[in-house]
């Protein structure tokens, strides 16, 4: 196969889609079927690029950075680079994300050649995300983003909420529910009781997402303020959108609790691992997110997580290594109560249990097998009646 991601950047502000299309196609061109040729084209990227984003070189997978600015020089320079793989009924691409005119005119495009093509949605159709701005996007929705959804050979989300949410919409393709996965670095680090640092008196909650009003900052604050826990700090990690940190300050300001968060914004790779291995507890207090890519990292630390059901982690409560609580203050402090007030040895065990929950499940080798199984099968069923041929398990065909 001739496999195409297409993503609109890799740096690590751009948050989880990115790095989510980067770690796939890494996988993908790692996989022992070296018989695929896997490209990430990379549309956006800023002079800084070099000291902020995720790039790691893995053998086979190659890389096309689009250096046209404008859109319709996007759009021409994919085409040409497209133009060049030889054998086409073996082509599909990937676009992670929605809501893009580039994305659009490449659809229309594939559409019109009868290439095969899918979609990740990465999120951005699920009910919170949709009432954010909601009039342009219920717009967007009407005029095209649903028709090339519908036109797909796949769409791709991360969890059965994110399915049963798509076909609400009435999202009719076939679509493929597979999670993201995590590194293997963060399986091999060390989470033994005494790794954590002994001149840091406080025992350590952290947040580590983007800044932004669906991550839940404002429960956050309101819950932190019903309990004041002695002992513990915040530690919050991540870049900020639409000035929403200052928001946040602020209102702990308000509340008089802001000397127990200490903001440490963007984090290199290496200080993510160190911030990880310094913390006792993870919290994503999110009102909606498709997979949640930060709170399989944090199990894979060892951390027992805090979340809310505005994510698809369930299997926190199943597995015993985390707290999965209604998308309010009231239910988010109660979870907080309980959490805050385990001891050492029993969140070091809950975190055994979140480690081996993402060992078994979320490894990127499996992923990558399985997303090529998916791949296969709709380039069969472009050319044979989908019915007739044997689908897979990851895809959902009603």
């Amino acid at each position: 196969m001739n496999i195409i991601h297409l993503v609109h950047s890799v740096e690590v502000a751009y948050g989880g889609t990115g790095l989510a299309a980067q770690r796939l196609s890494e996988a993908m061109a790692g996989s022992v079927d070296d018989s695929d040729n896997v490209f990430l084209y990379v549309v956006k990227q800023s002079e800084s690029m070099d000291s902020t984003w995720n790039r790691q070189e893995r053998s086979g997978l190659n890389w096309v950075f689009i250096q046209s600015r404008r859109i319709f020089g996007q759009f021409f320079e994919i085409k040409n680079h497209v133009s060049m793989i030889q054998d086409k009924s073996t082509l599909i691409l990937h676009l992670h994300g929605v809501w893009s005119p580039l994305w659009l005119m490449l659809a229309l495009w594939f559409l019109f050649e009868k290439y095969a093509y899918c979609i990740s949605t990465h999120g951005s159709l699920e009910p919170w995300a949709l009432n954010h701005k909601k009039i342009k996007k219920s717009v967007a929705l009407i005029l095209y983003q649903k028709w090339i959804l519908n036109f797909a050979n796949l769409v791709w989300v991360t969890s059965n909420q994110e399915l049963n949410n798509l076909r609400l919409l009435k999202i009719k393709a076939p679509i493929v529910v597979l999670p993201n996965g995590v590194d293997d670095d963060l399986l091999k680090l060390d989470i033994s009781l005494d790794r954590r640092d002994p001149l840091i008196s406080k025992r350590q909650l952290l947040f580590m997402s983007r800044i932004h009003p669906v991550k839940g900052l404002f429960m956050l604050a309101e819950a932190w303020a019903i309990l004041k826990p002695n002992g513990w700090r915040v530690v919050l990690a991540g870049s900020d959108e639409c000035g929403h940190t200052q928001e946040i300050k602020n209102r702990l300001k308000d509340l008089g609790i802001q000397d127990d968060f200490l903001w440490v914004g963007m984090l290199s790779r290496k200080a993510k691992y160190q911030a990880l291995a310094e913390s006792n507890l993870f919290i994503l207090p999110s009102h909606s997110e498709n997979f949640g890519i930060v709170i399989a990292e944090a199990l894979a630390a060892g951390l027992p997580v805090i979340t809310t059901k505005g994510t698809p982690w369930a299997s926190l409560i199943e597995a015993d290594c985390g707290w999965w609580c209604d998308v309010n203050t009231k239910a988010l402090a109660l979870a907080m109560a309980d959490a805050l007030t385990k001891t050492p040895h029993e969140l070091h065990a809950m975190g055994l249990r979140g480690r081996a929950l993402v060992a078994s499940n979320f490894s990127w080798t499996r992923l990558a097998f399985d997303a090529k199984l998916a791949y296969r099968w709709a380039l069969c069923a472009k050319v044979a009646m989908p019915s007739s041929t044997a689908v897979p398990s990851v895809i959902h065909i009603d």
